[in-house]
C-alpha cells in the first residue's frame, strides 16, 4: 500500500483534531468564569439584559458542542448522513454562529470594565472583533451544503474504507464575490483579525494588571466584578488566541469529514 493512499484518512484525522480542539477551548473558556457568573448573574434578579446575556452566551456554547458532535462518529450517525441532513447540520451551525456576534459586545464590556470605564480602548477592540463574525456569516450565507462519498485505504490495512464528506461550495463560483479564493482568503482574514483583537485585549489586560493588583493588595474589601474580569482576563484572551490559530489551520480545509470509517468494503 502506497503512502499516498493513506493521506486522505490522515488529513481528515488532523482536521478533526483541530476542530475539536478549538471547540473544546471555547467551552473551557466559559468554564473558567462559571463561579463568578453564578454569583453575579444567576443570583441576580431576572431582567431583559440578563435574559439577553443567557441567550447569546449559551447559544455560543451550544455551537461549540455542536461542532464536536459533527466530527465525532457516534453510534447510528452514519445512517443519518445524506443531502438533507447535511443541509440541516450546516445551516443549524450557521444559525448558532449568530452567537458569534455577541463576542464583540462581551469583550468590549470586559475591556471597558478592566480599564475603569475608559472608552478609547473599547473602540479599536470592538472594531477588530466585529470582522470575524461578519466575514464568517457572509461566507456561510453565500455557500451551499454539498455531500460527497469516497473510498481510501486505511493505514496498515488492505481494506477500502468508505467515508462521507459534508462540505460547502459557493452558490456561483464564477462570481468574484463567491469564489473559492474568497472563501480561503476570507477565512484567513477573519482568523487574523481575531488573533489581532485578542492580542490587543490581552495587551490592555496586561497594561492595567499592576494597578489593579496593587489596589487589591491595599484594600480588604470584597472583590468587584472588575477585579474578577482582571483575574481571568489573561487566561480568557490567551485561550481565544490559541483557538483562533487552530481555527485558521482548520479553515484551510473547507470540508467537514463526518466519518472516515463508516463501513468497510470486503
Amino acid at each position: 500500500m502506497s503512502q499516498q493512499s493513506a493521506i486522505p484518512n490522515f488529513s481528515a484525522f488532523v482536521f478533526q483534531c483541530l476542530r475539536i480542539s478549538a471547540s473544546a477551548l471555547c467551552i473551557y473558556e466559559y468554564s473558567i468564569t462559571i463561579y463568578e457568573e453564578r454569583a453575579y448573574i444567576w443570583k441576580a434578579k431576572l431582567s431583559f439584559p440578563a435574559a439577553l446575556f443567557y441567550i447569546i452566551r449559551y447559544s455560543a456554547i451550544l455551537d461549540a458542542i455542536w461542532c464536536i458532535l459533527e466530527l465525532v462518529n457516534w453510534p447510528g450517525k452514519s445512517d443519518l448522513i445524506g443531502n438533507f441532513s447535511c443541509k440541516i447540520l450546516l445551516r443549524s451551525e450557521l444559525g448558532l454562529k449568530l452567537g458569534l456576534l455577541r463576542r464583540p459586545a462581551l469583550v468590549a464590556v470586559r475591556v471597558y470594565a478592566i480599564t475603569q470605564r475608559t472608552v478609547w480602548p473599547v473602540l479599536p477592540t470592538l472594531a477588530l472583533y466585529m470582522v470575524n463574525p461578519v466575514v464568517l456569516l457572509y461566507l456561510g450565507i453565500i455557500s451551499q451544503p454539498i455531500i460527497r462519498h469516497g473510498t481510501c485505504n486505511t493505514i496498515g490495512s488492505t481494506d477500502r474504507d468508505t467515508y462521507v464528506i459534508c462540505g460547502c461550495r459557493m452558490l456561483d463560483p464564477s462570481c468574484p464575490l463567491m469564489s473559492v479564493v474568497l472563501l480561503t482568503k476570507g477565512t484567513n482574514i477573519a482568523g487574523a483579525t481575531t488573533i489581532a483583537s485578542n492580542g490587543l485585549a490581552l495587551f490592555i489586560t496586561w497594561l492595567v494588571t499592576a494597578s489593579i493588583v496593587t489596589m487589591r493588595q491595599l484594600s480588604t474589601s470584597k472583590e468587584t466584578l472588575s477585579i474578577v474580569l482582571m483575574n481571568h482576563g489573561g487566561i480568557h484572551f490567551t485561550l481565544l488566541s490559541i483557538a483562533a490559530v487552530i481555527g485558521m489551520a482548520a479553515g484551510r480545509n473547507t470540508e467537514v469529514v463526518f466519518s472516515d470509517n463508516i463501513m468497510t468494503d470486503t
